[in-house]
């Protein structure tokens, strides 16, 4: 952005950048002392318009305001007085997503916009990789899309960057930041969601399942508390079930996908790898990037007296239109299409019905009106949803 801002003429001294891990700017940390280095430069020169940038803003430290009482001031209450300016545009980045999620829907009430980075797209990502495009899937599907993944060549550098990212980036700054006691129980946790990709569970599940291997009682309220931190943490994302007929959403279980599936595959020491639900994840992470509301269906089928609640794997809604999508990596028996198509033949509606594969060389309409659409095409938005 800095780049963009010099080509549409902005001057150097315009922008005013702020990287708060560099030791020259540690002073800066102190939000009294950044707000007064800003407002000299901003006040003096109010007929220009300027650009704040502040990396790393989570290095920033709480003060007391002598001057008022010994009233604690945060880097909130400084932008907020910056947002004063009129000739000033503040971008703030950071890495602890706690201060650049929760607190800033709470702390700006609206007057910031927040932007969610996320991992490269397949579409991304082979438009840096190129070659056939099977063999960069398998390698998205295997080593995820975060960036610095397709700079690196050798097999062994992959699997150590992403092993190292997991546990020094989003487990420590995890434990750190919600000072958690029982590192060993979110390891558990995130073991468990890592390998139940795409299946039905519930913070009580959970607990059962890691007291009954641990020999230890887990509670679903330290679980539950756990995930919340991870999903802060945007390294987890929870897709909650949604009665198709009722229109009403279920409070349990529900699904949990990874934000990118080297991080995931890395976690699990590459040993889980089923291609069915690494498919499954990698359309939630799809549909979530282009900024869909995703939630995953349920509908009710009346056999024998009996209530059987079907699945389709995604709802898809954007304002006002909707489709249901299946993911399914092979369709090659009678048995395996009906089981899942049936699910989409009960929605009883006319919203669009699309069953993505791996398994097929084109795509087409079935005789349901039902469309099957290649994974491959998909990703790279070569068909369109609505």
């Amino acid at each position: 952005f800095y780049e963009h801002l010099l080509s549409q003429g902005i001057k150097e001294e315009q922008i005013i950048r702020l990287e708060l891990d560099q030791r020259r700017n540690y002073k800066y940390r102190n939000p009294s002392t950044l707000c007064d280095y800003v407002d000299s430069i901003v006040s003096a020169r109010k007929d220009e318009k300027f650009y704040l940038f502040i990396d790393e803003v989570q290095f920033t430290i709480k003060v007391k305001d002598e001057e008022n009482a010994g009233i604690e001031v945060t880097i909130y209450d400084m932008l907020n007085e910056l947002k004063a300016y009129k000739n000033l545009d503040v971008y703030v980045t950071g890495s602890n997503s706690k201060m650049l999620s929760k607190d800033i829907a709470t702390e700006f009430r609206g007057r910031a916009t927040q932007i969610h980075m996320y991992p490269l797209s397949f579409d991304e990502f082979y438009a840096y990789v190129g070659g056939e495009k099977k063999t960069a899937l398998d390698q998205y599907m295997l080593y995820g899309g975060m960036p610095r993944i397709v700079a690196l060549e050798d097999e062994k550098d992959k699997k150590a960057y992403l092993s190292n990212l997991y546990e020094e980036l989003y487990v420590k700054d995890i434990v750190e930041r919600n000072k958690l006691e029982r590192k060993d129980i979110l390891n558990a946790i995130l073991d468990f969601i890592a390998s139940q990709i795409g299946s039905l569970t519930n913070p009580t599940n959970i607990a059962n399942a890691l007291t009954s291997m641990r020999h230890e009682p887990v509670s679903n309220h330290l679980v539950s508390s756990y995930l919340t931190h991870t999903m802060d943490a945007f390294l987890i994302e929870r897709a909650r079930r949604y009665d198709v007929k009722g229109k009403t959403y279920f409070n349990y279980p529900n699904k949990y996908y990874y934000t990118d599936l080297g991080l995931r595959n890395a976690r699990l020491h590459y040993r889980q790898y089923d291609p069915g639900h690494i498919m499954e994840n990698i359309i939630y992470n799809e549909l979530v990037k282009r900024g869909y509301s995703v939630d995953v269906g349920v509908v009710t089928e009346r056999k024998n007296d009996e209530r059987i609640q079907r699945e389709i794997d995604f709802v898809v809604n954007d304002g006002d239109r909707r489709i249901y999508i299946q993911s399914a990596y092979q369709m090659d028996t009678e048995q395996k299409a009906e089981t899942e198509l049936r699910s989409l033949k009960l929605t009883g509606d006319f919203f669009k019905k699309m069953v993505i594969r791996m398994d097929i060389p084109h795509n087409f309409y079935d005789n349901s009106g039902f469309y099957h659409c290649n994974l491959i095409d998909f990703l790279l938005g070569t068909t369109t949803l609505f």
